[in-house]
């Protein structure tokens, strides 16, 4: 009998620690998300306490969630990266926006009415998501003022982003986005000359500006046979990067 309960003791015992040093793996990656940046460590662990939520894996290239599927409440990237895309009529995909670890899945639509995905979500690597239920969610907000400024701080953000994105595909040519593209992503070299080494394939960076990969290629011969870019392969140097400006400038 004696034995019996000691077996039984112990066994709680190491199922506790488990569950200590999942929830302090969870409060580590959670510590960095957009939503609670900033609090303190147990601050959070009260908050995973209360309201334990669930982690779901997903292997590379798997499918998370589909145009038109429910938002599925809070949902934040502890690990790995998402593509978030779009499809038009005509089977053209349009890339959204890439969800790194601490983004929120689609924050402005956790309380629309409608409740759906405008966007298809596919991981890009291993990855791990932290959910909270709706309901849930409300109630974090409701006890921990912190998170709920930086979830509408987010909110705010993402409208911001959007109306940047309509102006980018309705009013800017080509030229123009790439030429900011390239401009914010190159990094100035030792020589003076600012380099960008393209970590997505040239049809992501297509898909990200809302083109054909023949018509983002066109644009880069041509600033290729102008002088304004070397292209060598994954590294685009800015050998000319006041034209670069002017291009980005005039729309």
């Amino acid at each position: 009998m004696l034995e019996q309960i000691a077996r039984e003791y112990i066994s709680m015992r190491v199922r506790l620690q488990i569950q200590q040093e999942e929830t302090g793996w969870l409060a580590e990656q959670l510590a960095s998300s957009e939503l609670c940046y900033g609090m303190q460590a147990a601050e959070i662990q009260e908050l995973l306490t209360a309201h334990p939520g669930r982690v779901d894996r997903y292997e590379k290239l798997d499918m998370v969630a589909t145009e038109g599927d429910p938002i599925g409440g809070l949902r934040i990237v502890l690990r790995g990266q998402l593509q978030a895309t779009m499809g038009g009529p005509s089977g053209k995909q349009l890339l959204m926006d890439t969800l790194g670890q601490g983004r929120i899945l689609a924050p402005a639509l956790i309380f629309s009415r409608k409740g759906t995905l405008p966007v298809t979500l596919r991981c890009k690597e291993e990855t791990d998501i932290f959910t909270l239920s709706q309901e849930e969610f409300l109630m974090v907000m409701h006890e921990f003022p912190g998170v709920q400024m930086r979830f509408i701080q987010q909110i705010s953000d993402i409208s911001s982003f959007l109306m940047g994105k309509i102006q980018q595909l309705n009013l800017r040519s080509l030229q123009s986005r790439l030429a900011e593209f390239l401009i914010r992503h190159a990094r100035r070299q030792p020589d003076g000359v600012a380099e960008f080494t393209r970590q997505s394939t040239w049809q992501e960076i297509s898909d990200m500006l809302g083109v054909s990969r023949q018509s983002l290629a066109r644009v880069m011969s041509q600033f290729h046979q102008e002088g304004i870019v070397e292209i060598e392969n994954v590294h685009v140097r800015i050998m000319n990067p006041h034209r670069l400006a002017t291009i980005q400038e005039e729309g």
